[in-house]
């Protein structure tokens, strides 16, 4: 009975059997590919598409952390679908580890384990991170422990990690006559590129040996993978860059021909930057004040005191574009731009929502920054690095600011 009982079983659903452990990471990735597919990349591609609703989740977010009803709701459903579609594994995994022909132990223990999972996946709130971090430190438990069944098994000769497969995905499907992997192309679309070109990395070697009968010897086979391997890790970036480059320079032109056929296209795109802008602003600051002689900018201090430095400063960015748009002023004229942008930038400040201390400001002298600008473009040693910074410097940051 017990032959039968732990066989091993490496399909993606069923109950019965043993899986490994590698098989076991295979099935997550491809969990996590169908999570792309049907939560990730529609979610982005909804909240991309409404600058409304983006506005409402990320307000949720980054002021409540409590994200909206709708999404809660949704990230529930997907939430136990996973789960659903993951309990298999979850059971034959566990039926290795424990070794335990008891199938109401084995069950008791791997239902226990599937809802902690399940737990991580649940609608968010304040304990969402701790919910998460208890769900994947299960999961990478399941990953690592030895089988007492599968680890008195002898180890397959084939089964090793295949770089030039992880690489090159279906660009070395091809030359292997592995045409599974061919999804990888639809994926680029979505978010489970990544999961799916480390399944192709696991799988890669059984599926090229399977496919291919040229190879006489394991060895040979080990040996012209290897090669392969080597050649990807170089191709691959090189593809990726021209790729990069060609559709770009196809978007260009696709984006050029639409708008001189449409020239309504091009407001309508810029409608949509602004929308998105005002997103970002109303996201970001609680209150916005423009006066003639300052620009206030109002943000919780426990947000503010979270963000790096990088992040305080494109702040100063939001404020410049929402300042163009509400006071009319035209930054699109290059001779002038960068003088009016330092004028906008001196006059804003940031201040604490909470007792409106002063969080952030910016000052230099104009006519300093164009002495510098001036030496830029002269060429002189060093200008450069002196110009950046003198703008890194002007920027003035509160810290430590008093907390509600």
């Amino acid at each position: 009975m017990s032959d039968v009982y732990f066989k091993e079983n490496n399909k993606f659903l069923g109950l019965s059997g043993i899986i490994n452990r590698r098989n076991f990471i295979v099935n997550f990735l491809i969990i996590q590919t169908i999570d792309a597919l049907i939560f990730t990349t529609p979610l982005l591609y909804l909240l991309f598409t409404n600058p409304d609703l983006m506005l409402d989740f990320s307000s949720s977010a980054m002021r409540s952390n409590v994200f909206p009803i709708w999404y809660s709701i949704w990230l529930g459903i997907i939430g136990l679908i996973e789960s659903i579609l993951f309990f298999p594994s979850i059971i034959r995994r566990v039926r290795d580890i424990l070794g335990e022909v008891d199938e109401n132990k084995v069950c008791l223990v791997a239902s226990a384990l599937a809802v902690i999972v399940l737990v991580g996946a649940a609608p968010t709130n304040n304990l969402a991170p701790l919910f998460k971090l208890i769900s994947y430190f299960t999961i990478f438990i399941l990953m690592m422990t030895k089988g007492k069944i599968s680890s008195k098994k002898p180890k397959s000769k084939i089964a090793k990690f295949n770089w030039g497969a992880c690489f090159g995905t279906w660009m070395w499907g091809l030359y292997n006559k592995t045409p599974i992997t061919i999804w990888m192309l639809p994926l680029l679309l979505t978010t489970g590129w990544f999961p799916f070109m480390i399944i192709c990395g696991i799988r890669g070697n059984e599926w090229a040996y399977e496919n291919n009968k040229k190879y006489p010897e394991i060895e040979e086979f080990h040996k012209s993978q290897s090669n392969q391997s080597a050649l990807w890790a170089v191709v691959t970036p090189l593809i990726i860059v021209v790729g990069f480059i060609g559709l770009s320079i196809a978007s260009g032109v696709v984006v050029y021909n639409l708008t001189k056929d449409n020239p309504k296209l091009i407001d309508m795109l810029n409608q949509k930057v602004v929308e998105y802008q005002e997103v970002a602003v109303q996201t970001n600051f609680e209150k916005v004040e423009l006066t003639d002689s300052e620009y206030k900018f109002y943000i919780d201090p426990q947000i503010w005191v979270k963000l790096p430095d990088n992040s305080k400063k494109s702040m100063f960015q939001l404020g410049l574009t929402h300042v163009a748009k509400e006071k009319n002023i035209d930054l699109s004229n290059t001779q002038t731009e960068g003088d009016k942008e330092i004028e906008i930038y001196n006059k804003i400040k940031i201040y604490s929502s909470f007792n409106n201390e002063l969080l952030g400001e910016f000052s230099i002298n104009l006519q300093d920054i164009k002495n510098k600008s001036q030496k830029v473009l002269k060429g002189e040693k060093g200008a450069l690095k002196e110009y950046f910074n003198t703008i890194n410097n002007g920027y003035k940051f509160n810290d430590h600011p008093t907390l509600p």
